[in-house]
């Protein structure tokens, strides 16, 4: 069986969730004996950040920097626009681009005629669904959460779209019942993969204790400033704890102000903005707590690979995909969604060492219902009914 994967998102040296489960469903299935092949569409040259099997036929349809020449396009028809006003929901830009990469994506098809396809956003969705008409079995992935997906950015012509696909695969189970709420088509609930580690992070006997972070530097979802101000709040009661920050930044004027911040309340011994974290397992058996002040999540694998090493975690009782990962004061703390709230679920675990060790122990239970063999199983089944109609 030939499976293609089509991601229109960013691919090539990003360490993104969704290009991190891109490379692992593709090394999976082609580890099982299938025929993958791994299709994206980015301006830049290279490979994904994440190792792909040699196996796989991974697939660049840009690689050249068409991306960027669309870029400057739309800056100019944005202006024109605005300038006859008549700017309209339906985006030339997308349009344009959309129908260009039409062209190469069905050439690719032509070539390869995969049994089935799984697309990894909305815009390829839109391309094999609406423009290119495609009949062959097609599942959608959704990597956030539905409500982002659906009710903040779904248009008429996405949602249309959405409808024409054989299935499409959500993370949660508050993800489906949104989904079902708008669409039509089949929804299936499958999570991510979570790695378990056979070994417990040890709390205990450390003569410096960590906050660990991991995920992008992003101000509107992932929020690391909050967790940076809730610690200034407390950490003069607790000289022998350090917050570290794992994780890229697009945003230059964001990291400056992280940076600006640690340096205003002169914290550049205790707060560490660390980069990007290419050795996950190392981070966190280092760490005492891990901090995910996210506003919402489409899963949160860093999240979810934190309880799986046995730390005990924090996060927001509102934020989406948190709420269903870690259930408060059995598996995690769950604060309320400001500065002070966070602030007071750290003291309460930082004071606490029966407390850390009682939540992560139960967190790493917690996870290992999301063995890579239970998920990639549940994969496959639903690949051979969608292929088998």
């Amino acid at each position: 069986m030939k499976i293609m994967l089509v991601n229109f998102l960013k691919v090539v040296n990003s360490a993104g969730g969704a290009e991190r489960v891109f490379c692992n469903m593709s090394n999976e299935f082609v580890g099982r004996g299938y025929e993958v092949y791994a299709v994206c569409c980015d301006w830049e040259i290279g490979k994904p950040f994440y190792e792909l099997d040699r196996r796989v036929n991974f697939i660049n349809l840009d690689g050249n920097g068409t991306e960027k020449k669309f870029a400057k396009y739309l800056k100019i028809e944005r202006e024109l626009l605005r300038l006859f006003k008549k700017i309209s929901n339906d985006n030339p830009y997308d349009n344009v681009k959309n129908q260009y990469w039409s062209i190469k994506l069905q050439s690719v098809i032509n070539d390869i005629k995969p049994n089935i396809i799984i697309a990894y956003d909305l815009q390829s969705v839109c391309i094999l669904k609406n423009i290119l008409k495609i009949n062959i079995p097609t599942i959608s992935m959704f990597h956030s959460n539905a409500h982002m997906i659906i009710e903040k950015y779904g248009s008429k012509k996405e949602l249309k779209a959405l409808n024409k696909v054989d299935c499409i695969q959500v993370l949660l189970k508050s993800d489906k019942l949104i989904a079902e709420k708008y669409i039509d088509t089949n929804v299936v609930q499958i999570p991510n993969v979570i790695p378990q580690f056979s070994n417990y992070v040890d709390l205990h006997n450390k003569d410096t204790h960590k906050i660990i972070f991991i995920g992008r530097l992003d101000k509107k979802q992932k929020r690391p400033h909050l967790l940076i101000e809730a610690f200034i709040k407390i950490e003069k009661d607790f000289p022998d704890w350090i917050l570290e920050l794992w994780g890229g930044c697009s945003d230059k004027e964001y990291y400056n102000y992280l940076q600006n911040l640690i340096v205003k309340y002169k914290m550049n011994k205790k707060i560490k903005i660390c980069g990007v974290a290419n050795n996950v397992k190392k981070i966190l058996f280092n760490g005492d707590i891990f901090a995910f002040p996210s506003a919402y999540e489409g899963f949160g694998l860093s999240l979810g690979e934190a309880m799986s090493a046995g730390l005990p975690c924090i996060g927001f009782r509102d934020c989406a995909a948190v709420n269903e990962l870690i259930i408060d004061n059995v598996t995690g703390i769950l604060c309320d969604n400001h500065v002070d709230g966070l602030a007071a679920g750290l003291e309460k675990l930082m004071n606490n060492k029966e407390l850390r060790s009682k939540l992560g122990l139960a967190a790493k239970e917690e996870m290992k219902k999301y063995t890579a063999e239970k998920i990639w199983n549940e994969w496959e089944n639903l690949i051979s009914k969608t292929v088998n109609g």
